[in-house]
C-alpha cells in the first residue's frame, strides 16, 4: 500500500467498523504509513471528519510501537485539534503511551516521552478534561493528567480540585473513573 491508497481509502466516504479493522490489518504491514495516517488525522480534524483518527486508534491498540517513530509529530500536533470525534481516539492513544510509561515503565516508552512531550501532553489532556467535550474524551484525559501528575507536583492537587467539582455533574464514566482516580490519590497522598 502507498500512501496515495491510504489517503483514497480515507476519504471515500465513513468506514464501518469492519472496514476499519480490515484497514487497521492491512497497516500493520505498512509501518511506513503511520506518520502519513497521522498527518491525515491532524487534516481531517480540521475538516471535521475523523476516520484516520479511528484508525490510528485501532491500529495502535494492536501495536503501540508504530507510533515511536512519529512520536514527536504525533504529540506536537494534538494541542490544535478541536474537534471531540477526532480528540477522544487521539486521547485514548495517549493513555496506551501513558501506561506504558507509569505503570508498565517500558523503559522504550519512558526514553521516548521526553519532558518537553510531557509538557505538551498535561497542556493539552488538561484543557481537554475542562474543556466543552464529551465524557470519554473527559475520561482519558483525567487519566492522562493522574499519570502525568506524577512528574508534576501542582497536578494532584488542581485535579482532585477539578474532579470534586466537577463528579457530580458527570455522566456515569466520568463518575466511575473520577472516583477511582480520587480515590488513588487520596491513597498517594498519605
Amino acid at each position: 500500500m502507498q500512501a496515495e491508497e491510504l489517503h483514497s481509502k480515507l476519504s471515500k466516504k465513513r468506514l464501518s467498523k469492519s472496514e476499519v479493522n480490515d484497514l487497521t490489518n492491512e497497516l500493520l504491514n505498512y509501518p511506513e504509513l503511520v506518520l502519513p495516517l497521522i498527518q491525515h488525522v491532524f487534516q481531517e480534524e480540521k475538516e471535521g471528519v475523523f476516520m484516520a483518527s479511528w484508525v490510528l486508534d485501532h491500529l495502535l491498540r494492536k501495536d503501540l510501537s508504530l507510533l515511536l517513530p512519529c512520536i514527536d509529530f504525533f504529540i506536537a500536533g494534538l494541542p490544535e485539534m478541536q474537534s471531540d470525534s477526532s480528540i477522544r481516539p487521539m486521547a485514548h492513544c495517549c493513555e496506551m503511551i501513558l501506561v506504558k510509561v507509569y505503570e508498565k515503565k517500558d523503559s522504550v516508552y519512558q526514553k521516548a516521552i521526553s519532558k518537553g512531550h510531557k509538557d505538551v501532553l498535561l497542556s493539552t489532556n488538561f484543557d481537554w478534561l475542562i474543556g466543552p467535550y464529551r465524557a470519554a474524551t473527559k475520561v482519558f484525559a483525567m487519566t492522562n493528567v493522574y499519570y502525568l501528575g506524577k512528574d508534576f507536583d501542582w497536578v494532584h492537587p488542581e485535579l482532585t480540585s477539578v474532579l470534586q467539582e466537577t463528579l457530580s455533574e458527570g455522566s456515569t464514566a466520568y463518575q466511575n473513573r473520577g472516583s477511582k482516580i480520587l480515590k488513588r490519590l487520596a491513597e498517594e497522598s498519605r
